[in-house]
Parts: structure tokens; sequence; C-alpha cells
């Protein structure tokens, strides 16, 4: 795997003594404000001075750029390289600057591929950060303030990273197998355990017709229509709804999920995580959920770990007064409880 620096997170150790407030264990937290709500998570940005939207891909091994074929950027000439579908032509790519709100990095290899638009539209550079750029880093999704942070966690002598969450909340497992089975959590489907990857650059749920086909659900041949997953891409398949989908401990009823005739692995999307604050940490194969609400519904309030809430709590610690206490946090009514993990 290329080891690209990621120049402008510095991170500063901190001495901590016994039993360490979480806000001393965040090194170098850079937040980013989140475009919308219900679609899959996104952040503007450039890349060599053109205006870019970014999003997070677990799923994918590698950073893509999706750019116009008549696009330049400023780094070196690309290279030839193979697609992992072999649907796009694909260059490896040095790109001189990346910035994605307050966030640098300098020199970042990435591949780019031909977006396909007419000669005469040159649209926002399409960006997905893959596990190359979100495997270095935890990055937490707050719902409530709509912003993403990326950030590292100094472990020792620290409280779980999970405490940066609200109860309830769950921990699930990243499996790490080797391709198409890297970084996918164990869920649910009627009952029936299944593998997915984690997908927040999609906005459906995807499962494959023998997937569908193994938990007891009839394959309908006539139905094979483009599904659109996002802003530039479509699968062939249709939409099904089934019985539940348990995440962890939590229960969605009756979710419309796209049973899909071209993909090649199951996927979690956001029509499901999109009801979660969402923590990923990579360094420990972990990703935590806690129930979330649309703050345009609820007046619940950011989650308290971005980078103003912490600075308040160095000020606070340094006038020798008492830290701002967690907020209560209201939960989401289209999820149920299920009972404890297994």
């Amino acid at each position: 795997m290329r080891k690209t620096a990621l120049l402008l997170i510095v991170f500063q150790f901190c001495g901590h003594a016994q039993a360490a407030p979480w806000q001393n264990c965040l090194q170098g937290a850079v937040s980013v404000p989140l475009e919308h709500y219900n679609a899959p998570p996104s952040m503007l940005g450039s890349i060599d001075g053109l205006p870019a939207r970014f999003f997070l891909a677990p799923q994918a091994s590698d950073t893509f750029v999706f750019a116009n074929h008549n696009v330049t950027f400023l780094g070196s000439a690309p290279e030839d390289a193979t697609s992992e579908t072999g649907e796009a032509t694909v260059f490896v790519k040095m790109l001189s600057t990346v910035n994605i709100g307050a966030l640098t990095l300098k020199n970042y290899t990435a591949y780019v591929a031909d977006y396909s638009a007419p000669n005469n539209i040159t649209p926002a550079l399409q960006v997905e950060l893959g596990d190359h750029f979100l495997s270095h880093i935890s990055t937490l999704i707050d719902r409530s303030s709509r912003s993403v942070t990326f950030f590292r966690y100094d472990d020792e002598k620290c409280p779980s990273l999970g405490d940066l969450l609200p109860s309830p909340k769950i921990k699930l497992h990243l499996y790490q197998d080797h391709y198409p089975l890297s970084n996918t959590v164990l869920v649910e489907l009627n009952g029936h355990p299944v593998r997915m990857k984690i997908n927040l650059s999609s906005n459906r749920t995807l499962i494959q017709k023998d997937t569908a086909r193994a938990i007891g659900i009839a394959s309908e041949p006539d139905k094979d229509d483009p599904v659109r997953i996002n802003a530039g891409n479509t699968v062939g398949g249709y939409l099904h709804t089934f019985d539940t989908l348990k995440i962890g401990s939590f229960l969605l009823p009756h979710p419309k999920i796209v049973i899909a005739s071209t993909i090649a692995y199951d996927e979690l999307g956001t029509d499901a995580l999109n009801h979660f604050h969402i923590l990923l940490d990579p360094l420990h194969a972990t990703i935590w959920l806690s129930p979330a609400s649309d703050p345009s519904l609820t007046k619940e309030p950011p989650l308290p770990w971005t980078p103003l809430h912490i600075r308040k709590y160095q000020a606070a610690v340094h006038d020798k007064v008492t830290a701002p206490k967690d907020p209560v946090h209201s939960g989401n009514d289209m999820l149920k409880t299920a009972g404890p993990d297994r």
C-alpha cells in the first residue's frame, strides 16, 4: 500500500495523568461541515484549485477522483492503472494540493477516473476518500452539528474511544478479510446474518441476488431497472421491502433495499446509516453507532467532541471552571432497540 503523508494533520503527543479526561486524548482534530443530512455525507473542498465534493468511502481501498477528461491537475503526469471493475479509464495521479474544508493535504496520490461528462460541462470533481485515507485516522460524523471531524486518539490511560458517543450506542467489528470482504460488518437481514461493506457514498443499501436467494427471497427476473445510488452512479436491480434489518442491537423495521444484479458484494448504505452518529475507528477495526435525530426537526445539541468544545473545555480548565457536561441525547424514533448485543 502506498504511504502518503497527511502533511497538515499535525498530531502532538500530550502528556496525561492517570484517567486523563477524553478532551486531552484527542489529537489534531479538524472539523469539516457536511453538505446535507439525508444524502450520503459529503464535504466541499478543492483539488489544485478546482472545486470538489468529497465523500467517505471506507468500502474502497484507495481514494478515487472522478473528473471530466478535460480536467488537468498540477501534480505529476498520470500512469496507467487497472480499474477494479474494468468499466472506466483510471490513472494514478499525484495531486499537488487537496483541500477538504480546513484540512489540507500536499502531494496526495489518488486514482483519477474519467467522469464521462459532455465536453462543454466541467462539474465539480467527485472524490471518494477510501481506506487509504481513512485507515490513518479516526472519523466521527456528528449529525446534530452536520459536521465530520478527523482526528487521532491517544489510547494510553484514556477512556474508550466509544465514550465520545452518547448512549445508547453499539460497537461493531470491522472485518478485515481479503477483498471483497474487507471493511465489512455483520448485520441481520430478516433474521439471517449477512456481511456488508460500509458504504457512506451510496444512498441505498444493496444486496446481491445470490444473497437474496440465500435468505429466502425469490428473485424477480423481469425487474432489472437502473436504480440510482448516488449523484453519478446507478446499478441494475429493484427495490424490495424486507421485514427487518438489525444492526447490532438496533432494529430498522421494513427497510427498502436494492436487490442488485451488478454488484460484487453486499453494501450497507446511508439509507440505514444516516439514522446514526458514526465513529470510524479503523486502527482498532471498529465502528461505533449512536442514534441521531434530524437536526431540522429537533433541537438536539451537537456532540461535545468538536474542536470548539475542546477549546471551551481547555479554557474552563485553565480558569478552574467545571467543564461543560455532555448533552442529553434524544435518540431516533425510527430505531427500535432489539436487546443487548450478542
